[in-house]
C-alpha cells in the first residue's frame, strides 16, 4: 500500500515538473518571438528615418535649384517616399509575422517533444 501511494506521489511529480518545463519552453518561445518582433520594427523605422532625411535633402536641393517647379517635385517625392515607407513596413510586417509563426512552431515542437518524453516516462514506469 505505501509502494503503491509513493509511486503515485512520484508520477504526480513528474506531471508536475512536465507541466513546468512546458510553461518554461512556451515562455521562452514567445520572449524570443517578441525580441525579434521588436527587433523588425526598430529596423523599419530606421528605413523610414533614413527615408525622410533623404527625401528632404532632394527637397531642398530641388527648391534651391528651381522654385517654380518645387512644388511638383516635392508631392512627387513625397508620394515616392509615402510609396517606399509603405511597403517597407508592409515588407517588415510580413517578416515579422513570418518570425512570429517559425517561433509559434518551435513552441509547439519544444512543447510536443517535452510531453512525448513525459508519456515515455509515464510507460516506463508502468511497465
Amino acid at each position: 500500500m505505501i509502494k503503491r501511494s509513493i509511486g503515485i506521489f512520484k508520477r504526480k511529480r513528474k506531471e508536475e515538473t512536465i507541466i513546468v518545463m512546458m510553461k518554461a519552453a512556451a515562455v521562452a518561445a514567445i520572449i524570443i518571438m517578441m525580441k525579434v518582433a521588436v527587433a523588425a520594427i526598430i529596423t523599419m523605422m530606421k528605413v523610414a528615418v533614413a527615408a525622410i532625411i533623404t527625401m528632404m535633402k532632394v527637397a531642398v536641393a530641388a527648391t534651391i535649384g528651381m522654385m517654380k517647379v518645387a512644388a511638383v517635385a516635392i508631392i512627387t517625392m513625397m508620394k515616392a517616399v509615402a510609396v517606399a515607407v509603405a511597403v517597407a513596413i508592409i515588407v517588415m510586417m510580413k517578416a515579422v509575422a513570418v518570425a512570429i509563426i517559425v517561433m509559434m512552431k518551435a513552441a509547439a515542437v519544444v512543447v510536443v517533444a517535452v510531453a512525448t518524453i513525459g508519456i515515455l516516462l509515464d510507460i516506463k514506469n508502468i511497465v
